[in-house]
């Protein structure tokens, strides 16, 4: 499983930074295009640090939904 805190920040960027961008949409729909679109715009804002952080959290996000056949 994952350490608690390390949950807590998964939670935390999906909630403040990735829902904000993909909204309602499913992890089936969002393409690589649009994920590349979307680091590219973050990348005007944030540090490399972050952009690594927000793709830990959708790099786990992915396997998650792989688990569980979505």
């Amino acid at each position: 499983g994952v350490e608690y805190n390390t949950f807590k920040r998964y939670k935390a960027t999906i909630e403040n930074q990735i829902k904000p961008i993909l909204g309602n949409c499913r992890l089936t729909d969002v393409k690589l295009n649009m994920l590349q679109k979307i680091m590219n715009d973050l990348s005007l804002k944030y540090s490399t640090s972050t952009l690594n952080k927000f793709k830990i959290t959708l790099n786990q996000l992915y396997k998650f939904a792989i688990k569980l056949n979505m």
